[in-house]
């Protein structure tokens, strides 16, 4: 976690602290998510970074009281609770790329585009290395998603 709070308090952009700041709170929100289906206590941060503190004190609420914050939170904890762990691995890469569509949408040729470009590059690279067919389709799929854009 500490590198995490270093990494942000690093970040000078606006745009890309707040693309880091996305990513954090999925990060944080799918780790405390699996924690809480294998009934261990909250670890998360209480201070400054994401959304730590919140998860903790709304433990018990399934949503962590975050439903209305995060719209996929709901289908992200159908996914873990049903042990469709594929789906859910999908569904959080397909977050992320909305993530970067959002911070690349206005000018193409910023800074802000080019992260979000390397974020999305990152997704389609996972997804390649899975070695499953499930992985190949989904490598393909995003492959038509960035060229239909281009």
């Amino acid at each position: 976690m500490q590198l995490l709070e270093d990494t942000a308090r690093k970040l000078q952009d606006v745009k890309i602290s707040a693309l880091f700041q996305q990513e954090v709170n999925l990060l944080l929100v799918v780790s405390a998510l699996r924690h809480r289906q294998q009934g261990k206590t909250p670890v998360l941060p209480i201070g400054g970074l994401g959304v730590g503190g919140h998860l903790r004190r709304y433990w018990n609420q399934p949503d962590f009281n975050l439903g209305g914050r995060f719209p996929w939170l709901g289908e992200l904890r159908e996914l873990l609770e049903q042990g469709r762990v594929l789906e859910l691995e999908r569904q959080i890469d397909q977050i992320r790329w909305k993530f970067a569509d959002s911070a690349s949408q206005m000018n193409p040729f910023t800074f802000e585009a080019v992260v979000a470009y390397v974020g999305k590059w990152d997704i389609l690279y996972r997804w390649s290395q899975t070695g499953e067919a499930a992985g190949l389709q989904r490598f393909n799929e995003l492959i038509d998603q960035v060229l239909e854009k281009a």
